[in-house]
Order: structure tokens, then sequence, then C-alpha cells
């Protein structure tokens, strides 16, 4: 005889293990990542003054993304001003250029995503919906910080 419940948590463990697929991947992936922002999002005055800058961006997109992972981690629906203001605390590119960590955290988001969806979903209790739902909160927490970024 089959309960729910054992449904239930066969799914909830295929869910969280999905999720701990995901940040491997992102954690895995994130030199990648940083090392793929470059000084075309980035105001040029001089060479050396853009590396700096460029520098602290990818320190404080490396900030961002690992607030990003705890939010995976505790399944936020939404991330709260206080949680995207002590991250922003640990920020030191917003007195530089918003708007270029602003570009620099649109391009992380996007590479993000490309990179956590290509692995192939091979669990037969885990749609393509509900990995979707789970690749869509990825991309809400980018956007929440985007959009934090944008109204300051």
């Amino acid at each position: 005889m089959s309960y729910g419940f054992c449904n239930s948590l066969e799914f909830y463990l295929i869910r969280y293990r999905k999720r701990i697929e995901m940040i491997t991947a992102i954690h895995h992936s994130l030199k990648y990542i940083l090392d793929s922002i470059s000084t075309q999002s980035i105001e040029i005055q001089n060479q050396q003054e853009s590396e700096n800058k460029i520098a602290v961006i990818k320190r404080d997109i490396a900030t961002i993304v690992r607030y990003i992972i705890y939010a995976i981690l505790a399944e936020k629906l939404t991330l709260d001003d206080n949680y995207i203001n002590s991250c922003f605390t640990e920020c030191n590119s917003l007195s530089l250029s918003r708007q270029s960590l602003i570009i620099a955290l649109q391009h992380t988001k996007e590479l993000t995503i490309k990179l956590t969806t290509q692995p192939a979903n091979q669990d037969i209790d885990f749609s393509d919906l509900n990995y979707n739902i789970l690749v869509n909160e990825i991309s809400r927490y980018f956007d929440q910080f985007i959009i934090k970024l944008t109204s300051y």
C-alpha cells in the first residue's frame, strides 16, 4: 500500500537534490562567471582604473551570488529588503558605479541561468515544469537584486 506522504517525501527529496545540483553548478561555475565580466560592462576611464573597478565588481557579484545560494537553500519565496540590504552592506562597488554593477549582475544572471539549465533532467518524478520553477526562482532572486539597485 502506498501513501501520498511517501510520494510527497520522495518528491521533496528529489526537489532538494535538484536545488543542491543547481547550487553545485553555480558554485563550480563561479570563477567562469566572474571571469566573463569584462571591461565592456564598465565605463573605462583608463585601463588601470577599469581593472580596479572590475576587481571590486567581481567581489560584489560573488557576494550577491553567495546570498542567492543561501536563498536557494532556504527556499525563500522572495528576498526582503533587509536581506538584500545586508548583502549590499558587504558590497564596495555601489560607490564606484551602480550602473556597472547592474550590467554585470544582468550578465551574471543570464550566464547562471544558462549554466543551470544545461544538465538534462533525468528524474522521471521531477517534471520539466518543476525544474523550470527552480530556474525561475533563481532568475527572480537576481531580478530582486537588480530592481533594488535601480531604485537606489
